[in-house]
């Protein structure tokens, strides 16, 4: 559940806190723009590569975009102030054009940049060390997570959706 501040968005027109999702993907395709803005964040932010995946265009703080890799202005926007991602969020909703801009772009640098095969090769080395590739690899069972903007995985983050009327 989200927490009480959160929670009192909710009371904003044109607003709604949604709470835990069974599917992070059907929430994914019910909004314009995704706002990610944190203030601490440490390594990479599923919740950003998720609605990039989805092809829809972030609006982050420079500590949420750490670490991504992304170009700002091309795959997301990054603002560290609450005037500055408000302006943008208000920007990219009366622009379509540059929403679809920047959440094609988004989506074409996580299938560029974050896919899991390539990721897991990165671990394989880091794991198992490096080693002859001619030789078979030693099967490594994990059980993660796939990032597909058709089936995003489940998260335990608290997504809120706003839906702005016109």
């Amino acid at each position: 559940s989200p927490v009480r501040s959160v929670r009192r968005l909710g009371r904003q027109p044109g607003v709604q806190v949604v709470g835990g999702v069974d599917d992070v993907g059907t929430e994914l395709q019910r909004i314009d723009v995704s706002v990610a803005p944190l203030r601490i964040a440490r390594g990479i932010q599923n919740k950003v590569l998720e609605a990039m995946a989805a092809a829809k265009p972030v609006v982050l703080t420079s500590k949420a975009a750490a670490g991504i890799g992304a170009e700002d202005g091309r795959d997301y926007l990054v603002h560290d102030t609450p005037a500055a991602i408000a302006g943008a969020v208000r920007d990219l909703l009366a622009d379509p054009s540059a929403r679809q801009r920047i959440g094609d772009s988004a989506r074409r640098f996580v299938a560029k940049h974050h896919r899991w095969d390539e990721q897991m090769d990165q671990y394989e080395l880091l794991v198992i060390g490096a080693r002859d590739r001619s030789t078979p690899a030693r099967k490594i069972h994990l059980k993660l997570p796939v990032l597909q903007a058709a089936n995003p995985y489940r998260t335990t983050t608290t997504p809120v959706r706003a839906d702005f009327v016109k």
